[in-house]
C-alpha cells in the first residue's frame, strides 16, 4: 500500500513533536487554541488585563521568576499560560528545538488527583528542567502528613536551586523564566510551612512578586 503525502507528512511532525516537547506540552499548547480565546478575550475586555500588563513588564527585568498574585478570577492563569504560548510559538517558527516549555499545576504533582505516578515522575523532571515554566494554583495543596511536606519541601527547593544555578544562562537569547500564580498574599506565602529559610534566600535575589488588583474577567 502507499504511503499518501498527507499521511508522510503527519509522521514526520510526529517525529518532529515527540523530540521537541512532552506528552503533556502537547495537551497545554498545541490543542488550546490560544489564539482564538485571546481573540475572544480582547473583545469582551477591550483591554489588556493587569495580569498580561505586569508579565510584559517583568519581561524587561533580569529577575527569572514571577510570582503573580491575585484573587481568583483576575486572569492570571490565562496571561501565564498565554506568556509561554507565545514563547513556544516563537521557538517553534524559529525551529529553536532545544527550548522547553511546561505549564503544570500543583494539584497535578502532589494533591488528591495527581497524575498516575510514572506521570507525575516525569512531570516534576519535565518542570524541574524546563527554559519556561507556568507553575499554576501554588498553594492550592495541604500536606497531610509530615513525609508529604518534606516531599513538597525537597520539590520546591530543588526547583529554585537548579533555576538560580542557570541564572545566567541563555536559550537561544532568551533568559530561563518561570511564572508561579497564587491566591495568596505574600505574608501568606512566606508562612508556609513546607517553604524554608534556605529557600527564601535562594528565591528573593532571582524573584519578583506582584499583587494584582482587577476587574474580574
Amino acid at each position: 500500500k502507499s504511503i499518501s503525502p498527507e499521511e508522510i507528512k503527519r509522521y514526520e511532525l510526529q517525529i518532529r513533536l515527540a523530540s521537541f516537547r512532552t506528552k503533556l506540552e502537547i495537551a497545554r499548547l498545541e490543542e488550546f487554541n490560544f489564539e482564538e480565546a485571546y481573540k475572544n478575550f480582547k473583545e469582551k475586555a477591550g483591554k489588556k488585563t493587569k495580569a498580561m500588563e505586569i508579565i510584559e513588564e517583568w519581561m524587561r527585568t533580569d529577575k527569572r521568576v514571577l510570582i503573580l498574585s491575585s484573587l481568583p478570577g483576575m486572569g492570571k492563569t490565562f496571561a501565564a499560560a498565554f506568556w509561554l504560548y507565545r514563547l513556544w510559538k516563537k521557538a517553534w517558527l524559529k525551529n529553536y528545538t532545544k527550548l522547553t516549555f511546561f505549564f503544570i499545576q500543583e494539584k497535578e504533582l502532589f494533591g488528591s488527583a495527581a497524575l498516575s505516578r510514572e506521570e507525575r515522575e516525569e512531570a516534576i523532571q519535565d518542570a524541574r528542567n524546563a527554559a519556561f515554566l507556568v507553575l499554576d494554583d501554588f498553594a492550592q495543596i495541604q500536606p497531610r502528613t509530615d513525609a508529604e511536606k518534606e516531599d513538597i519541601r525537597v520539590y520546591y527547593e530543588d526547583l529554585i536551586d537548579w533555576r538560580r544555578k542557570i541564572s545566567q544562562k541563555k536559550f537561544n537569547g532568551m533568559l530561563p523564566r518561570m511564572i508561579i500564580t497564587t491566591n495568596l498574599t505574600l505574608q501568606e506565602f512566606k508562612a508556609l510551612p513546607y517553604l524554608s529559610d534556605r529557600f527564601w534566600s535562594r528565591m528573593k535575589a532571582i524573584s519578583s512578586f506582584k499583587r494584582i488588583e482587577d476587574d474580574d474577567y
